[in-house]
C-alpha cells in the first residue's frame, strides 16, 4: 500500500477482502497492490461503486482521517490461498 491508511487482508470463499482505514488527515489517492488477486474488478463493499485492478493493482480515494472501504476481489486461484 502506497499512501496513509492502516490495512488487513482476509480470504474467505475464493475472494481477497482488504479493509483500510485512512490514517492520515485531509484527502489522499492511495495504490494497492494485492499478489494474490486474480484482477480485473474490485468491488467497494456497500458503496455501489467498482474500480479495475490491473496486475492486482488499484487505486482509491480517501476522503479524510474518517474515511474507511471495504474491498473485494477474486483470488487467484493458483496462489495457494484457502
Amino acid at each position: 500500500v502506497d499512501g496513509g491508511v492502516d490495512t488487513a487482508v482476509k480470504v474467505h470463499d475464493g475472494y481477497l477482502y482488504v479493509l483500510a482505514g485512512s490514517a492520515q488527515h485531509g484527502s489522499q489517492s492511495v495504490r494497492f497492490e494485492l499478489e494474490c488477486a486474480a484482477g480485473g474488478v474490485v468491488e467497494v463493499v456497500d458503496e455501489g461503486r467498482t474500480l479495475t485492478s490491473n496486475d492486482g493493482v488499484f487505486y482509491d480515494a480517501f476522503a479524510d482521517s474518517n474515511a474507511v472501504h471495504i474491498y473485494r476481489t477474486p483470488a487467484d486461484p493458483n496462489c495457494g490461498l484457502n
